[in-house]
């Protein structure tokens, strides 16, 4: 589902020239062995410096990042490699992070404790994104054009309804459940708040 949508916005933007960057070296290892055509790089991002070399000062036509963000446990840091990233885009580039939203989740949980469900928390080294304070902050040519709530009907379903089903028949969810997979079946845009994953589109300007 997820890389069915990234797809879909990142369509315009295909290239032969693939630069894939992971702080693993296990993963990087992993990569190269599957994908024989793309570029791969050991870098952390939070080291702006030693990724600027990494990449030879490099520009992009577009920066993806999946579930990267958000293990950035400031929020204040997390803006400052937004904003690092969109530096390394060329001009009219896309800067697309698909990462967990805060406010979605708050939104889930309340309606998880109007039905006497437990609330969910983020993995420790996890910080969801507060999707106000992305769309207030002034990123520095860099502009935010969309935030896609591509999973919301998954997440509703999932969270609520299968995890209420599930609370009340005493037993554990599973992701093999038949109301988890009918909800990613089901058209995603039909509860957009609910969407905990989404895609924070930006530009450079």
């Amino acid at each position: 589902m997820v890389i069915y949508f990234i797809s879909i916005i990142v369509f315009n933007h295909l290239s032969k020239d693939l630069t894939g960057i992971d702080v693993s070296q296990g993963m990087i290892n992993q990569a190269k062995k599957k994908y024989k055509k793309i570029n791969f790089l050991v870098a952390d991002v939070i080291d702006e410096k030693n990724f600027s070399l990494t990449i030879k000062n490099k520009k992009f036509d577009l920066i993806f990042t999946k579930r990267c963000i958000q293990n950035i446990l400031s929020q204040k840091k997390q803006l400052r490699i937004i904003k690092f990233l969109g530096s390394k885009l060329k001009k009219n580039g896309k800067l697309i992070l698909c990462e967990s939203s805060a406010t979605a989740q708050k939104d889930i949980n309340i309606l998880r404790k109007k039905i006497g469900l437990k609330k969910i928390t983020p993995p420790w080294h996890n910080l969801f994104f507060d999707d106000e304070k992305i769309k207030k902050t002034k990123f520095k040519n860099l502009k935010l054009l969309e935030i896609h709530p591509f999973m919301a009907t998954f997440f509703f379903v999932t969270r609520i309804i299968n995890a209420y089903i599930k609370n009340k028949e005493g037993k554990k969810t599973h992701y093999l459940d038949n109301h988890n997979i009918l909800a990613k079946n089901l058209p995603q845009n039909l509860l957009s708040k609910f969407s905990q994953t989404k895609v924070y589109e930006f530009i450079k300007i």
